[in-house]
């Protein structure tokens, strides 16, 4: 009896991922539009410079503004070479408003000027640099073209596993891994 009151209590009271979602989306409700515009932008790259939201954006006002009223509020965190990242459930939260079919344009565009950024990035920086912006571009390619995706992630992984660079192998395993629950069950076989 004092089992099923202790699950009625907890039932009726909101967890911490519900209370987070609440201050976010209270949050976002009170910024303004343009702020608002780059935090939906912010939310597409696992991690970002204010560079990179200024190409997905189009815009460059407010960006440098709109990243610091983040960190003071707790939503972006920032670390080494300006670049910035949101927790995993705040990033979870945000990345809701791309799932609307109203934004699948938008985001295909926004995640083309990613996948450009990163691969740019890639190119122009040495191992074992690169292979952060490698698995960044993995992720973008996945959410675009899923087969396109695997089949880099598959070129990626033999030339790791060519180089005896298995940690890097692993680490584009867990990309893949990561990004499982916005695929279809078909790119599971290559996890």
């Amino acid at each position: 009896m004092a089992r099923q009151a202790d699950n009625e209590i907890n039932a009726s009271q909101p967890n911490s991922k519900d209370t987070i979602r609440a201050l976010v989306l209270e949050f976002l409700g009170v910024l303004p539009e343009a702020m608002k515009r780059m935090v939906h932008f912010s939310a597409i790259p696992n991690a970002f410079t204010p560079e990179l939201i200024q190409l997905i954006s189009g815009e460059t006002a407010q960006i440098a503004e709109s990243l610091e009223l983040l960190q003071e509020h707790y939503l972006v965190n920032k670390s080494e070479g300006n670049w910035y990242y949101y927790s995993s459930g705040v990033l979870e939260i945000l990345r809701t408003f791309w799932q609307r079919p109203e934004q699948a344009q938008e985001f295909q565009r926004a995640n083309r000027v990613a996948i450009a950024y990163f691969d740019n990035l890639a190119q122009r920086t040495t191992p074992p640099g690169n292979y952060v912006f490698q698995r960044e571009a993995l992720f973008h390619r996945l959410l675009e073209n899923e087969q396109a995706g695997l089949d880099y992630m598959a070129d990626l992984f033999e030339r790791a596993c060519d180089q005896h660079q298995i940690g890097v192998a692993q680490t584009l395993s867990t990309q893949l891994t990561q990004t499982l629950p916005q695929l279809s069950p078909i790119a599971g076989q290559y996890a």
